[in-house]
């Protein structure tokens, strides 16, 4: 009787700790989605930030080469306008005498 007793007696209190584990399993599992949910969005969210910022970013260094580009262009032309109003002096011409001698009345 006594052996029935305990058999009896442990085995309430191994169902009821048995009963105890699956609700907090379910619980735990319920606090994982919720807490896996939220991380996944966190995640994603900052992940948009990033790639808008790079997307601003991107953009605005592709702006700035095209102006660069467009001033370089703007340059060259100007060049090119100078170029073509003071045409090169011909090789061997006096003015371009790199040491010119040192005039007679200057000494």
């Amino acid at each position: 009787m006594l052996n029935t007793l305990w058999h009896a007696e442990l085995k309430h209190i191994l169902e009821e700790g048995f009963r105890e584990l699956r609700s907090d399993n379910a619980s735990l599992r319920a606090e994982h989605t919720a807490l896996r949910t939220e991380f996944t969005a966190a995640v994603a969210g900052k992940l948009q930030e990033v790639r808008d910022e790079l997307r601003r970013t991107v953009e605005r260094d592709r702006k700035e080469l095209l102006e660069a580009r467009q001033e370089i262009r703007d340059l060259r032309q100007q060049l090119d306008d100078a170029r073509a109003d003071h045409p090169a002096p011909q090789a061997g011409a006096p003015d371009q005498d790199p040491d010119p001698p040192p005039h007679a009345g200057s000494r």
